[in-house]
C-alpha cells in the first residue's frame, strides 16, 4: 500500500512555511471549495486557496502528519509544503 511517502515533498530551496501545503490533483481533476473542504475535513485542513487556472490545485493549513495522510487520497498527484522565496 502507498503510503503517501512518494507524493509528500518538501521544499528544495526557499524557506518552508510552517503547516501551509500545495495539493496539486491528477491531471485534469477540478477543484472546487466543496471538493477541497470535504477531502481537508478528513484531515483536519482548512482551505486557504484554489488556483485560479488550471484548477487542479489548492493551499491549505494543516500539520504535516494531517498533510501526508491527505497525499495517501485517491485523486491526489502529490502534496507539497509551501515556502518562502528571496528575492
Amino acid at each position: 500500500m502507498n503510503d503517501g511517502g512518494n507524493r509528500f515533498l518538501t521544499p528544495y530551496y526557499g524557506q518552508p512555511i510552517p503547516n501551509q501545503y500545495l495539493i496539486i490533483m491528477n491531471y485534469g481533476a477540478q477543484v472546487t471549495p466543496q471538493s477541497a473542504g470535504e477531502m481537508l475535513s478528513r484531515h483536519a485542513g482548512s482551505l486557504l486557496f484554489i488556483e485560479p487556472s488550471p484548477a487542479y490545485a489548492f493551499a491549505a493549513h494543516m500539520s504535516e502528519a494531517d498533510a501526508r495522510g491527505l497525499a495517501k487520497e485517491p485523486g491526489i498527484c502529490q502534496v507539497e509544503q509551501d515556502f518562502l522565496t528571496a528575492n
